[in-house]
């Protein structure tokens, strides 16, 4: 639901996911993924261009924010997904 809510229940099977939740290791590793990348990314150009910082801050900002985001949508759903193929208790 939304962009980054869990959903009430399953398009196709109606299997109940609301009380299901993936905590804070999405944004883990979305955070760890993103850092990664952004900082290669930006030592890289710095090393090789040398541009002025505004370039880097019109550069990083947005794809901090894209790339987080998109990050989050995809591993939130695979964190609640792993917590079912585990079976971990809250799935009755």
């Amino acid at each position: 639901d939304g962009l980054l809510k869990v959903k009430k229940s399953c398009k196709k099977c109606r299997f109940p996911l609301a009380k299901h939740d993936a905590a804070d290791g999405p944004a883990y590793a979305a955070m760890f993924l993103v850092g990664i990348v952004v900082t290669i990314a930006a030592l890289w150009v710095e090393a090789t261009y040398h541009p002025p910082l505004w370039v880097h801050a019109l550069l990083w900002t947005p794809s901090i924010l894209l790339g987080s985001i998109a990050l989050l949508i995809v591993s939130k759903s695979l964190f609640i997904a792993m917590q079912f193929y585990f079976r971990r208790e809250d799935f009755s």
